[in-house]
């Protein structure tokens, strides 16, 4: 659901979906194979040397329970700070990735310093785990050294003592073998200890990512859910909603929207409008009350055939890196060039992609580099008009079209929203004059419905709202 991505910073997931991911990786192609291979050669040399000498195995023997409370001693550690380096690169990443999506602001409010002094402070706290994890590998790996390095001179001793002793009389030759096959017990100890801080790696990356793979979603379709043919009959039945459930966003709202009605939401920042279009795209569902569409609980309707039968234009709409035709196709993959040019025509903007170097196949970057804010806007209305909507929620959609294109805009949105049921969100209160209804939205409560003639005249809220744009738009125009 839309709440985990609202809640998750986008640097953790890409840093689950990569170091952690890697860690996993090495884990089960590198320290898996070479722990096979190591205890393998061990389990083999321990059961030959068993064959040999009795006695001097049981020497040999003697270090598992050594080895037993070293591991035991450092798995702590080495858990903990492991982790805590998978940790600290999440934040790292997370920083990375929020200071080039924030780039232009960083520079236009000179923080360059400030941000790489954080981004310093960060790499150096991940450094500062990097460090511990050498430190305690550094300290586990000589006492692993130095244990089998002990049971060697154990065995020369016990050994040379049975070679020299008139009474066991043991060949020199049977102690040179056990001592080779003692050489091939104890070389995969080192290897075994290189690879034990990376197996703990691996465990705590593992650990990050099954906690994400294994994360279930706050909600989710029932597996009875419906794949409908919507008409676009929205209706509100005391819905009431909030983000955290103790604080509501909206309150007790009861609206009926016939099939290609027009509604018009406006309010003050903050008043809860693009909760209100968040309900009805389904991104999440009310925490009490009911929201129906064609009078079926919209929690019985599959979200994918909700949202195939749905256009979304925001204020900010994201442009992926190809084409215009590619990203319109968005909308409607099947569509071919002429249905797309068609769509463009019908809202008046065909000539300002023509316009452009390549036309609709002009090629534009990583959110829409190469567009102004104006055509990234156009773009995701042809988006919207190809995909032919039964709902279609304009939030804030004209907020970053100037007021020339805008006008050309205003006029083509008839043909877009004829025949369809929409839900305009606007500050500029213009763009709502021709709905069949508008909402005023106060602190999460409908205060005032109606037409814009009549909440003109009965003088409340909306006609404050209205009288506020009319004096803003003159005194931009004076300036």
């Amino acid at each position: 659901p839309m709440a985990y991505f609202h809640k998750t910073k986008v640097g953790r997931i890409i840093s689950r979906m990569t170091s952690d991911v890697e860690a996993v990786r090495q884990g089960v192609q590198e320290v898996m194979f070479v722990t096979l291979v190591a205890g393998g050669q061990m389990v083999m040399a321990a059961v030959f040397m068993l064959w040999h000498d009795v006695l001097l195995f049981l020497v040999v023997a003697c270090l598992a329970p050594v080895l037993w409370i070293v591991n035991r001693t450092f798995r702590d550690r080495f858990s903990r700070v492991t982790r805590e380096v998978q940790e600290s690169f999440s934040r790292v990443t997370a920083t990375l990735a929020e200071s080039v999506a924030g780039i232009r602001l960083t520079q236009s409010f000179v923080r360059q310093s400030l941000n790489a002094a954080i981004f310093r402070d960060l790499v150096a706290d991940h450094s500062r785990y990097n460090m511990a994890v050498a430190r305690t590998t550094g300290t586990f790996l000589p006492i692993i050294e130095f244990s089998s390095q002990f049971f060697i001179a154990s065995l020369l001793a016990i050994g040379g003592y049975r070679v020299l002793s008139p009474k066991v009389q043991m060949p020199i030759g049977d102690l040179v073998q056990f001592f080779f096959l003692a050489g091939i017990f104890f070389q995969p100890l080192t290897v075994l200890g290189n690879v034990y801080s990376n197996a703990l790696t691996a465990m705590a990356g593992a650990e990050r990512v099954f906690n994400l793979l294994d994360r279930q979603p706050e909600w989710s379709d029932p597996p009875d859910a419906l794949n409908v043919s919507i008409r676009g009959r929205v209706e509100f039945r005391n819905l009431s909603f909030g983000y955290n459930p103790r604080i509501p966003v909206l309150q007790d709202i009861s609206l009926i929207v016939e099939p290609g009605q027009t509604i018009a939401l406006v309010g003050h920042t903050g008043s809860g409008k693009s909760t209100f279009i968040n309900l009805i795209a389904k991104f999440y569902l009310p925490t009490a009350g009911e929201l129906l569409i064609d009078g079926i609980d919209i929690r019985k309707i599959r979200s994918e055939s909700l949202h195939r039968q749905m256009g979304i234009i925001q204020q900010h709409n994201f442009i992926f890196t190809g084409s215009i035709l590619e990203n319109i196709r968005i909308g409607r993959p099947s569509a071919t060039d002429g249905e797309i040019a068609q769509a463009a025509a019908r809202l008046d903007c065909l000539d300002l992609f023509e316009a452009l170097p390549d036309g609709l196949r002009t090629e534009v970057g990583e959110r829409g580099t190469g567009l102004s804010l104006g055509q990234r806007q156009l773009v995701c209305f042809v988006r919207a008009m190809i995909a032919d909507p039964k709902i279609l929620i304009l939030d804030e959609a004209t907020s970053s079209v100037d007021t020339m294109t805008e006008a050309r805009i205003q006029k083509a949105l008839q043909n877009l929203v004829k025949g369809r049921t929409c839900f305009v969100v606007a500050h500029r209160l213009s763009t709502i004059r021709n709905a069949d209804m508008v909402i005023v939205l106060n602190k999460g409560r409908i205060i005032e419905r109606g037409g814009h003639l009549e909440l003109l005249r009965k003088d409340g809220v909306y006609a404050n709202l209205y009288r506020e744009f009319v004096r803003a738009s003159e005194a931009a125009f004076e300036e």
